[in-house]
């Protein structure tokens, strides 16, 4: 279901960089990262990878992340790691009709960020939570990319 795109480096960070300050980074953000309270900064993180995989055959976004482990706890990015990939290795995001997955932790609860480059090369930013995905099935032969923290 998942075509392996290598890793990618992301470096130590301090956690400052949320989404909301964001603005110079996505051209449309979802309103739904203030509504749902996801727009405070983190801890600092450690000098990680980060593994990026294609999607290769149709799939729902929750299936996409339990195919690569049912420890979601393992995948999570923080926001500030999102946004340092967005602006340092941009080759990593979906392009056309593609979407770019991430995973995100917030007290306890999953949300699942994606990214869109439009045709313009701006970028849009959108989330969903986890437990309340819709059974929407994301065509494999679009581009989709899912990017998660390197397992142990």
């Amino acid at each position: 279901m998942l075509a392996d795109y290598g890793f990618v480096a992301i470096d130590k960070l301090d956690g400052s960089r949320t989404f909301a300050d964001a603005k110079d980074i996505f051209r449309d953000i979802d309103t739904n990262f203030q509504s749902w309270g996801l727009n405070t900064k983190y801890t600092g993180t450690l000098k990680m990878r980060a593994h990026v995989y294609a999607l290769a055959l149709d799939s729902s976004t929750k299936r996409m992340f339990e195919t690569i482990s049912s420890n979601l706890n393992e995948l999570v990015l923080t926001p500030h790691q999102v946004i340092w990939l967005c602006t340092h290795r941009p080759d990593i995001l979906a392009k056309k009709e593609g979407n770019t997955f991430f995973l995100l932790e917030s007290y306890g609860r999953f949300f699942v960020v994606y990214i869109t480059v439009t045709s313009g090369g701006s970028l849009w930013l959108r989330v969903t939570r986890f437990s309340m995905l819709n059974p929407e099935i994301w065509n494999g032969r679009n581009g989709h990319r899912i990017v998660v923290k390197e397992s142990a």
